[in-house]
């Protein structure tokens, strides 16, 4: 596959120096580092306290509190999260902030991605991701807090 660069249809995020790859199961998502506040274990995920509170669970850091939430390999919200999450993205918005478990997260220069925009087959307006990236002969999805919060939020309505 021959992924050229273009200009991302709703975001320029080609303009970020380096992103934060979050590992979840085979997939990789990538978001601009500077929207990631702080890492967190997922054994400091404290159980939701009623219902109506978004996510799997919450994670409190220092007067903040954080709603974790968990995606499937098919980039969908999902309850039970396999063992293999171990890690929490605690990321913020600028006004919100929500916590995304992976399996693992690691900063990727934008010098090592091949970046392109998603193709018109596949862009909906229910997407995590807002472009597509290669990285090491593999597939990752471009993203941002913005995104990542406002699809949650419909997501889990």
């Amino acid at each position: 596959m021959n992924l050229t660069a273009t200009a991302m249809d709703t975001l320029d995020l080609l303009n970020e120096p380096v992103y934060l790859a979050l590992q979840i199961d085979h997939l990789r998502l990538l978001v601009p580092q500077a929207q990631c506040t702080a890492m967190a274990s997922a054994e400091t995920l404290q159980p939701k306290r009623d219902s109506n509170q978004p996510g799997i669970g919450l994670i409190s850091r220092g007067q903040q509190i954080w709603p974790v939430y968990a995606l499937n390999n098919a980039l969908e919200l999902t309850t039970d999260p396999p063992s293999t999450r171990a890690q929490c993205v605690l990321l913020t918005t600028g006004t919100e902030r929500i916590g995304l478990l992976c399996d693992q997260a690691f900063p990727i220069e934008r010098s090592e991605l091949i970046v392109g925009s998603v193709p018109a087959c596949m862009r909906s307006n229910e997407l995590l991701f807002s472009g597509l990236a290669i990285y090491q002969d593999q597939i990752a999805f471009l993203s941002t807090t913005d995104i990542l919060y406002r699809q949650l939020q419909r997501a889990e309505h």
